[in-house]
């Protein structure tokens, strides 16, 4: 299964990332208590795989469209959870590594796009 079919899955949905140089791991928690789920599959989307990230800052909360070249997921980040302090460092830092991911595809020849 292609992660673009994960989206009907992202919707409403909580996720640890975890990002390294070359991909995206995305892995589901369960919204009440914040374990991970164990029937969820992780999502894992490889850089070379993408064609497109938009990211969109909002008030209370960022936006983040991650395009390959037949799937798309659309993710919401919540500025500010109650609680937990650490969020804003994590949030800051996962938006500066995505932006670094776009830099990377903007710069790609379109042979190497997909």
């Amino acid at each position: 299964m292609s992660w673009g079919s994960y989206q009907t899955d992202v919707k409403e949905a909580y996720f640890l990332t975890a990002i390294n140089k070359d991909q995206i791991l995305l892995v589901p928690v369960n919204r009440l208590t914040g374990k991970l789920d164990q029937d969820a599959r992780p999502v894992t989307i490889s850089l070379t795989d993408l064609t497109a990230i938009k990211m969109k800052q909002g008030r209370l909360m960022n936006s983040v469209q991650i395009t390959g070249a037949e799937e798309e997921i659309k993710l919401k980040i919540s500025k500010i959870i109650v609680g937990m302090a650490w969020h804003d460092e994590n949030m800051q830092h996962f938006m500066t590594k995505m932006e670094a991911f776009a830099a990377q595809l903007d710069n790609k020849t379109p042979n190497e796009k997909k």
